[in-house]
C-alpha cells in the first residue's frame, strides 16, 4: 500500500523477491499518477 499511494521506495534482496514485480508495478503507478513522494506540490516541488 506505501508504494501504491507513492510513500516508498522499492527496494529488493537476492535472498526476497518474490513479490519484487509487483512492488515495482505498483510503484510505477504511483509514479505516473503522481501520488505521494512522486507528486510536484511534495516537498516544495523538489526531487
Amino acid at each position: 500500500m506505501l508504494a501504491r499511494e507513492g510513500y516508498t521506495f522499492v527496494v529488493t534482496y537476492s535472498l526476497d523477491t518474490a513479490k519484487q514485480e509487483i512492488f515495482h508495478s505498483v510503484e510505477k503507478l504511483a509514479r505516473d499518477e503522481k501520488k505521494g513522494l512522486w507528486d510536484e506540490a511534495m516537498c516544495n516541488g523538489k526531487k
